[in-house]
């Protein structure tokens, strides 16, 4: 499982407008081979801010998705609402936990 985590600074101004474009975003990614969950956050604090975390079966899976030409589309459309680049990161697990649960560590062997 690959983890990406991508942070994008829109012009407060053009939020809606980016939001649309990331919902289109999302559409597709729902039907795209090797998807697995996305979650776009939103700053409080900072309205024009926002995360998307995404999880993908692989990298190649997202490189698929990422090439699609409505994607492509989609992502220089959103360009002109940017206050700079945005910056994707891709993470591995190195705990979880979860409501009600231990927290388990990936970087710990379980006995």
């Amino acid at each position: 499982m690959q983890h990406s985590v991508t942070n994008w600074h829109v012009d407060r101004n053009a939020a809606d407008a980016w939001q649309a474009i990331c919902d289109e975003l999302n559409l597709i990614a729902a039907h795209a081979a090797g998807f697995r969950s996305a979650r776009v956050l939103r700053s409080i604090e900072h309205p024009g801010k926002f995360v998307i975390y995404a999880c993908w079966e692989s990298r190649e899976a997202w490189n698929a998705y990422y090439a699609d030409a409505r994607v492509q589309a989609l992502v220089h459309s959103a360009f002109r609402l940017l206050k700079g680049p945005p910056v994707q990161e891709w993470f591995e697990v190195a705990a979880e936990a979860e409501a009600a649960t231990t927290v388990r560590s990936a970087l710990t062997p379980s006995g």
